[in-house]
């Protein structure tokens, strides 16, 4: 079923913002914590693409990339998206939907090596909560990787 527009938009402004990020990054067994990041995640329009910008303390490390999502690609019905780091090398390239009910779902990898995550906005739109899953069996076992809570600093960014 074809992505309609005002969904589209609903799925975008439900995003758009900064948000405070806490995070936690889970071992190998997607079990025990091994790692915790906060920071900021911030989310703003820009033409036919969306800008999201991350400047998170991960494991004592500092973190800054910059995801470009979009345009959305009607014949694909996803955003083609493809993520920088501060020092301008392209980390991934992906795919993103949003659903009716304003679920992200963000697509990575290639082969049996592979990444999803979703973003999924609370009632209050006050919060977003965002899961990543992984596989290395080519989609046979999911393995839970990172989770975070971003609590919303701003509508705009």
């Amino acid at each position: 079923m074809a992505m309609t527009t005002r969904a589209l938009s609903a799925g975008i402004d439900a995003i758009i913002g900064v948000w405070r990020t806490e995070g936690e990054v889970l071992d190998e067994a997607g079990v025990e914590v091994v790692a915790t990041y906060s920071g900021t995640d911030s989310y703003e329009r820009f033409g036919p693409f969306v800008l999201h910008r991350v400047d998170v303390v991960l494991g004592g490390e500092h973190v800054e990339v910059l995801e470009m999502i979009g345009p959305w690609d009607a014949g694909r019905q996803a955003f083609p998206t493809t993520v920088f780091d501060a020092s301008g090398g392209t980390i991934e390239r992906s795919t993103a939907d949003v659903d009716d009910a304003g679920t992200w779902t963000f697509r990575s990898g290639h082969g049996t090596s592979r990444g999803q995550a979703t973003i999924q906005a609370d009632d209050d739109g006050q919060h977003l909560r965002s899961s990543w899953q992984r596989t290395e069996d080519d989609g046979a076992t999911w393995r839970p990787w990172m989770r975070a809570v971003h609590t919303r600093m701003s509508t705009e960014s």
